[in-house]
């Protein structure tokens, strides 16, 4: 099975950035492990793109372990690629999902 191409959108890792820079706020070093899942659960992506949770039509999400956010994604099966739209905390409006596809 040919493997899916990553992309993730500038949003992504600047959703990223703000998060750390939070979570170093609360705990030394949390920050840095919360980067380091973010983005391994976003490598992870390509192993298993349709295994993930789908809403709202073509949007599917991903949990990040240990931290209470999901990454956002849709799949475009013919060119086999992942679009990354954004990393939310799990306690933001279910529908500000939609705010992020438009970013």
């Amino acid at each position: 099975m040919t493997k899916f191409k990553l992309i993730v959108r500038p949003q992504v890792l600047d959703d990223i950035r703000k998060s750390r820079k939070y979570y170093n706020k609360v705990s030394e070093g949390l920050g840095d492990r919360f980067r380091i899942t973010a983005i391994d659960t976003i490598d992870s992506l390509v192993d298993f793109p349709f295994y993930q949770i789908k809403h709202s039509g073509f949007v599917r999400t991903k949990n990040t372990p240990n931290f209470p956010f999901l990454v956002h994604f849709y799949l475009i099966e013919e060119s086999k690629q992942i679009i990354v739209l954004g990393l939310l905390h799990n306690a933001s409006n279910p529908e500000s999902w939609s705010d992020v596809i438009s970013r």
